[in-house]
């Protein structure tokens, strides 16, 4: 396109024009006349030819709100910041509930596992589940649910309930529901996993960037 120009004389101050382009990337170069200035044929490149382009968009999205909004890129930015802050708090909110829910099953069984022998006479004796369910919350003083997770479970299955196992995993379940708890009440530490979590997203998609941002737009 250059040397079209050129020829056209639509470009003038070029007094030769090179492709050295090859396997390691593009490159041109241009040998200007005498008492031509740089910077003015650089110009005329811009102006004549596809060496520098500008864009204009229109970011017209549907906002938090539902509301058609006419973003610019900053407030596109922030919007999708918000979002993946929101995100994150809601998968790290579900991750605590099922957290929560599995601790309290893990306890359940523990408490029947240290007394398997008189929780499996008492379910066996009871033909009603429901007797069966009062007479084990009256033993164990345990919620409905977790009443509900130890007759759910097979005899055999009760008697050989390994107790310190599942004492050491509902350990580790209330250190990670006491982490998900610091980090649900802490919005600087929400925005922490965002950026490390961007960054992995970046680390593993290393593809370097091709436009340059312009910080007075």
């Amino acid at each position: 396109q250059i040397e079209r120009q050129v020829a056209r004389k639509r470009l003038e101050g070029i007094a030769d024009l090179r492709d050295e382009s090859d396997r390691d990337g593009i490159r041109i170069v241009i040998e200007i006349k005498k008492r031509c200035s740089a910077a003015e044929i650089m110009g005329k490149l811009f102006e004549s030819t596809l060496l520098q382009r500008r864009l204009f968009v229109s970011l017209l999205a549907v906002d938090a709100e539902k509301r058609h909004r006419q973003f610019n890129l900053r407030s596109l930015f922030d919007a999708f910041l918000s979002f993946r802050k929101e995100f994150v708090r809601r998968r790290e909110h579900a991750e605590l509930l099922n957290l929560k829910r599995r601790l309290s099953v893990a306890e359940a069984l523990s408490a029947a596992g240290r007394r398997a022998e008189d929780v499996v006479k008492l379910i066996s004796s009871e033909a009603d589940s429901s007797q069966a369910s009062v007479k084990l919350q009256a033993m164990l003083g345990l919620s409905d649910d977790q009443i509900a997770a130890i007759l759910d479970m097979p005899l055999r299955r009760l008697l050989r309930l390994e107790v310190a196992q599942l004492e050491a995993d509902a350990s580790r379940m209330r250190e990670k529901l006491e982490s998900l708890d610091s980090l649900l009440n802490d919005d600087s530490k929400v925005l922490e996993l965002v950026i490390q979590e961007m960054e992995a997203v970046a680390a593993a998609n290393k593809t370097p960037r091709r436009t340059q941002l312009d910080p007075r737009s």
